[in-house]
């Protein structure tokens, strides 16, 4: 019986936190003071009980950690195996293609493209619009190039 106390405290020293310690270390305490030896079921308390709940819990948790390192391991290996990048599916048909990209280009496809002149005879803008101006310019509008006699 001392040989299993034994046992479970050092499966609970290395498997539960502190708090969960001292709970198992009282539960084992209490349930051997009333063990029966006679009785040949294994009430909650006793501490082959607790002994076979704490390592079926860390037997799961060590099946989960391999799960994992075994997922993330075959992932990592076939990452570095692979060096060269997909190869781009090849699209035969054009129904083949997302109806995203179709419209995407019936619009870009259909657009007429105007010509400088046309814009400014229509006095639309040409080109682009909103760009910043560089510190150089600012500088010139302010007067700072000029000369001051």
């Amino acid at each position: 019986m001392n040989n299993l106390r034994k046992k479970c405290l050092m499966l609970a020293n290395r498997t539960c936190p502190p708090r969960k310690q001292l709970f198992l270390v009282r539960q084992i305490q209490s349930s051997s003071s009333q063990c029966n030896t006679n009785s040949s079921s294994e009430d909650k308390g006793s501490p082959t009980s607790v002994l076979n709940s704490l390592e079926a819990s860390s037997k799961w948790r060590k099946g989960q950690l391999t799960k994992i390192t075994e997922k993330f391991a075959s992932s990592a290996d076939s990452k570095t195996s692979s060096s060269k990048p997909p190869e781009p599916m090849e699209i035969t048909s054009d129904d083949e293609i997302q109806p995203m990209w179709k419209d995407m280009e019936s619009r870009v496809v259909r657009r007429r493209s105007i010509v400088i002149s046309e814009a400014l005879q229509k006095g639309k803008k040409v080109g682009r619009r909103n760009v910043r101006k560089t510190d150089e310019e600012a500088w010139l509008n302010a007067g700072l190039y000029e000369d001051k006699n």
